[in-house]
């Protein structure tokens, strides 16, 4: 499922259709996100109460700045993955990383960064880079457009390699894309994860599925540690 970028409407596509070029959004989670269920609402009749979520601002200022690149989709985690559907969820979480990779550009919207005030103008204190599985989304896309909370542009993965690498502990020539991710230690890369938070615990293991290249059935009845001994 993706979104369309100028109808704003969900557009399925089955398994023998090919998926077409698409925009996808990193963002923190807020209240007033749009669901899977709401989408769906919306595709029939524009309600107004969706529009008026802060979440779907979100997702009308990406689909803004994808059509400027001509990409006539957006995939977006809130609204794109049924999350009262667990097999769905799963499903989603095992892909996450192809999602991302597959992507033509990663937009990560940072909602507490202000380009126009100094005290927080700066990217890595987002607390976007303090969540686990931001990890992914600033590894996975072939590039990385980084906005503030007015969706101003703050400057891209590729321009930001340095201060990134500093905040991160990710050398400057994974965030280049000279080097590949599976070139480092499987130590080394989740090292990356030490220091993030994830809302469930065993996202801390799950949000690495992608990072470490390996298979793995998200279990949330699971404790972490078990988590961690299955990656």
């Amino acid at each position: 499922r993706l979104i369309s970028t100028r109808s704003l409407k969900p557009v399925d596509f089955g398994d023998n259709i090919p998926i077409p070029d698409y925009a996808i959004l990193s963002h923190t989670w807020g209240s007033g996100e749009v669901t899977f269920q709401e989408l769906d609402q919306h595709r029939v009749n524009v309600n107004a109460l969706i529009v008026a979520k802060p979440g779907y601002r979100k997702i009308l200022y990406a689909c803004r700045e994808a059509r400027r690149r001509n990409l006539g989709y957006l995939w977006v985690d809130t609204c794109c993955i049924n999350q009262e559907d667990k097999g769905d969820v799963h499903r989603n979480i095992r892909s996450m990383y192809a999602f991302y990779q597959n992507s033509s550009i990663c937009y990560a919207y940072l909602s507490d960064r202000d380009s126009y005030n100094l005290s927080e103008s700066s990217i890595t204190t987002s607390r976007w880079f303090s969540r686990g599985w931001t990890i992914q989304e600033l590894l996975a896309p072939p590039e990385v457009v980084f906005f503030d909370r007015s969706w101003r542009p703050l400057g891209t993965r590729s321009g930001r390699t340095a201060e990134i690498s500093d905040i991160t502990g990710i050398p400057e020539a994974i965030l280049e894309g000279q080097s590949c991710i599976h070139q480092v230690g499987v130590e080394e890369r989740m090292s990356w994860a030490v220091t993030r938070t994830t809302s469930r615990p065993q996202d801390q293991a799950y949000c690495l599925i992608g990072i470490l290249g390996v298979s793995l059935e998200p279990n949330y009845e699971e404790d972490v540690n078990s988590a961690f001994f299955r990656l």
